[in-house]
């Protein structure tokens, strides 16, 4: 029995796609969207997507659909929004939007599968939505919350913060009963740290617990807010 693809627009069953745009968020060297999302999908639903630098890339009832790049070629549907006002700010938010309250069970749910080869963030639709594969509809809005295992570890300050904030119980499990020697990577100056957690310091749940609750843990090379990668 062969199966089809099904593509983002056969949920969204829109007809006429003259006006409609498709914002793709990705690192921005600074935060990662998909976390960003987790911590408060408003950040992303709202300044995230209508963010302006110095290109317009919205017009007055354009309807634009927000995508969050999850890892690879998968993001994260989180909403479709009508463009009500433009509101003349250059970097800031420059537009309002009405989101599309017929497809809010979909948001948060939708995974797509699309390979992004082109640097712009923000294209029509019509070039891009049949090519938009749905790679899965999840039964609730998406959490990261399982431990990935020990040799799959690289978190940001940023996603640590929301591990232990969040209270992750797999991540909770696995760092409160792990020995390791561990790497700190500063990006902002390429400096490297090797740090080790042992049962004397409460293994790596307490000792990553210390980075967040002052920022360095004590090791000067990786201050907050410069930006670090934590792995084993």
């Amino acid at each position: 029995m062969s199966t089809h693809a099904i593509y983002l627009n056969d949920l969204l069953g829109l007809s006429n796609l003259e006006n409609v745009k498709i914002k793709f968020n990705q690192w921005n060297a600074k935060e990662d969207p998909i976390d960003v999302f987790q911590a408060n999908p408003e950040l992303i639903n709202n300044q995230w997507l209508f963010w302006r630098n110095q290109k317009r890339y919205f017009n007055v009832n354009d309807v634009a659909i927000n995508l969050v790049r999850v890892k690879g070629d998968i993001y994260l549907l989180t909403t479709v929004k009508l463009v009500t006002e433009e509101l003349n700010v250059i970097h800031g938010i420059n537009y309002a939007g009405k989101e599309l309250k017929r497809y809010r069970p979909l948001y948060g749910r939708v995974l797509i599968k699309y390979h992004k080869d082109f640097q712009a963030s923000v294209v029509n639709a019509e070039s891009k939505l049949e090519k938009l594969v749905v790679s899965q509809v999840l039964p609730d809005v998406y959490k990261n919350d399982g431990f990935p295992g020990y040799d799959s570890v690289c978190l940001s300050y940023q996603q640590l913060k929301l591990v232990l904030e969040k209270n992750k119980s797999e991540w909770i499990t696995a760092l409160s009963n792990q020995k390791a020697v561990y790497l700190i990577r500063d990006v902002s100056n390429g400096k490297l740290y090797v740090g080790s957690a042992t049962s004397k310091n409460g293994m790596l749940l307490d000792r990553w617990r210390s980075y967040i609750s002052n920022g360095h843990g004590g090791n000067k090379c990786c201050s907050y807010p410069s930006i670090w990668y934590i792995n084993f």
